[in-house]
């Protein structure tokens, strides 16, 4: 497994699909009964999700390095798209 060094106070966002990592923002389960909060936390989770998945299907159809799967270790990876 891979782990990737973040700044300081800094999250990434991912889905239910993911396992717990103290730097990744998940989505409460909606099974539970939510308060108003975590609907709002959800609501703006959902969001900023939507942002990200659009700006990189923006850098996809510009650039087809985003296409498909970095077949490099994350150590190897320096400047991908240097040739």
């Amino acid at each position: 497994m891979y782990y990737i060094r973040i700044p300081e106070n800094a999250v990434i966002l991912g889905d239910e699909g993911f396992f717990f990592i103290s730097y990744l923002m998940k989505p409460y389960a909606r099974r539970n009964i939510l308060t108003k909060k975590l609907k709002i936390y959800n609501y703006r989770h959902c969001c900023a999700k939507r942002i990200v998945e659009n700006a990189f299907e923006i850098l996809a159809s510009r650039f087809r390095l985003f296409r498909w799967p970095i077949s490099l270790a994350p150590t190897n990876q320096t400047h991908p798209t240097q040739i």
